[in-house]
Order: C-alpha cells, then sequence, then structure tokens
C-alpha cells in the first residue's frame, strides 16, 4: 500500500535508577523575590560540587505536570487512574514514602499507544505545569534538558543533565578565604563551604584573585568560615 505509520507510545521504565535527583523547592509567595529561588537552586550543584563523587555522574529533575484550576489532573483522570485505585494525593504520598514496589506491581505492563488516549491526555504529556515554567528555565540554564521519560502519575518531563556538565558545578572555583572590613566588587558571587557536612551557602560580594576569595566578615561569620579555609565560588 506504501503507508508508513510511526506510532508513539508510552512505556514503562527504570533506567534512572541510581541517578541522583535534585527535589522541588517550595518558596512561600512573598519570598519568592530577590533571587531567592535561584539560591536555593544553584545552591544544590554547589553541594554536589563540593563532593561529587558522593553523588550520580547523571543528574536528574522531575517536574510537575499540568493541572486544571480546580485541581484536577487530566494524565491522572483518563489514564493512570485506570491502573491506580487510590487518588492522586495518596499515589503521590506511596511515591514518597515507600520503595515504590506498588508501581511496578499496579503499571501497565504494554505499550500504551498515545493516539488513542483521549485528547485531554495526549495534550498534557511532557508538559510543565505553569508555575512550574520559572524552575524549568533555571534548568534548562544549568544544562538540563529533556530525556523523553514523563512521570506515570501526571506526565511532567523529566530533564537530565550529566553532574560534571551542570553548569555551576563546571563553573565553580575552589578558592582559599581572606577577611577584609571592605570588599570591592561590582556584582554578588554565590559562595558556599566546600564540604556536605558542613554545606553553608550565600549569595554575596567576593573579590576574587588569583586564587584567593576576599569576603567580609558577615559572609565569611555567615558560611563560618576563616581566612585560609577553601570555599567555591561561583561568580
Amino acid at each position: 500500500l506504501g503507508i508508513r505509520l510511526e506510532q508513539k507510545t508510552l512505556v514503562l521504565v527504570n533506567e534512572c535508577t541510581g541517578w541522583t535527583e535534585v527535589g522541588s523547592l517550595f518558596l512561600k509567595a512573598d519570598r519568592r523575590k530577590g533571587g531567592a529561588g535561584r539560591l536555593l537552586s544553584q545552591s544544590r550543584y554547589m553541594l554536589i560540587g563540593a563532593e561529587p563523587e558522593l553523588f550520580n555522574e547523571n543528574v536528574l529533575a522531575e517536574l510537575r505536570g499540568v493541572f486544571t484550576p480546580d485541581g484536577a489532573c487530566p494524565f491522572w483522570d483518563h489514564v493512570a487512574h485506570k491502573f491506580f485505585p487510590m487518588d492522586f494525593d495518596e499515589a503521590d504520598r506511596m511515591t514518597g514514602s515507600t520503595d515504590k514496589q506498588f508501581i511496578l506491581d499496579l503499571a501497565p505492563r504494554h505499550p500504551i499507544y498515545i493516539d488513542l488516549l483521549p485528547e485531554p491526555a495526549r495534550a498534557v504529556i511532557g508538559k510543565v505545569h505553569p508555575q512550574g515554567v520559572p524552575a524549568m528555565a533555571l534548568l534548562e540554564s544549568e544544562g538540563f534538558r529533556p530525556n523523553g521519560l514523563v512521570d506515570i502519575f501526571d506526565a511532567g518531563p523529566t530533564v537530565a543533565c550529566g553532574r560534571d556538565n551542570i553548569r555551576t558545578v563546571r563553573d565553580a572555583r575552589r578558592l582559599t578565604v581572606a577577611v577584609s572590613p571592605e570588599v570591592e566588587a561590582e556584582l554578588p558571587a554565590l559562595i558556599s563551604t566546600d564540604s556536605v557536612s558542613s554545606f553553608r551557602a550565600v549569595r554575596q560580594r567576593a573579590h576574587i584573585e588569583g586564587d584567593t576569595a576576599t569576603l567580609n566578615a558577615e559572609t565569611a561569620d555567615a558560611l563560618r568560615v576563616r581566612p585560609g579555609d577553601t570555599v567555591r565560588v561561583k561568580a
């Protein structure tokens, strides 16, 4: 007949087992100004960069899928709920508090053809909740890209990046601390301690010269570092 069709399907996979996942961040609306969200987001990568050997070489993030204004989840209602006899919140709670074996036990074992799904479900596959768009932008600025995987419950996208290719991990430098009453610097830098066990991070001004980062006393106190200690700095 000379007809060729390519059908997209949804298939259950667990290829990200063992990967490091950066989780969601929650900020009150009145705290989202002034760069707090970016500081929290980048602090995670400064933590990874402090002792990268503690983290998998692949890093992923899952973004919330699309919900309607009244709180309904089209993909859950039309697809996932058929396999998981519980409400969405219960399934979400179990995902975070169990070993997720229930997903393997209940999830479909055969491919699901996307073209056979209702339009409301098809339309949201791989799409980000509007409130998650800023988070997606921050992840993309760090080098994360969609990897073709979506969440089994809300069909939100998964993005991934090699640990050592994350922009903040890659660009931050290890520098020796000096302390001065006044610090001349045009822009604030992201500064963190150099170990996971005592991790702290701030965004403050630092004068960088050679392998030395000069901080003021307030910044040094916030990080709990002294002259001669090592910090990581991303200008």
